[in-house]
């Protein structure tokens, strides 16, 4: 049932992207015809509508993709993903890290909060706290076995 609900959340993100693109362009041909239209006004409509239901349609085909193929693209995919960039980025797999102190139990997170704790936590004020994060993340993606890689 997922995966039909996702090919056509995806169906209708191409629909309307499809329509967005041809609706642009017909406002643009159309805008150098009509010397009663302003040419700001107009372009501004036209910017906010393309970013507006292009947004909607970048988000239906997102999530039709995850509801597609849950195993690589859904949350938990797309949140391993994230601990892997991390993991690369520190170059956790060219050393070990040994955290000093237990200061926070980081066990008890997902994927997607180690990710959302690494991008906020200042370095420099909470090295020891730091120290920790990384070590659950190179064991959390040392652990996940290479067919479960993204």
């Amino acid at each position: 049932m997922k995966e039909t609900i996702g090919v056509v959340m995806m169906g209708v993100a191409g629909v309307l992207t499809l329509g967005l693109l041809v609706s642009a362009g017909l406002d643009v041909t159309s805008l150098f015809g009509d010397a009663s239209t302003s040419l700001p006004a107009t372009l501004l409509d036209l910017v906010f509508r393309t970013a507006f239901y292009g947004a909607i349609a970048a988000a239906l085909f997102v999530h039709g993709r995850g509801l597609l193929s849950a195993k690589t693209h859904g949350p938990e995919a797309l949140a391993a993903a994230g601990l892997r960039r991390i993991y690369e980025r520190e170059g956790l797999d060219r050393r070990r890290i040994e955290a000093t102190q237990d200061l926070l139990d980081f066990g008890d997170k997902s994927n997607a909060d180690l990710e959302g704790i690494y991008e906020s936590i200042d370095r420099a004020r909470f090295p020891d706290r730091f120290s920790v994060l990384l070590a659950v993340i190179q064991s959390r993606v040392e652990a996940q076995p290479p067919e479960g890689r993204v």
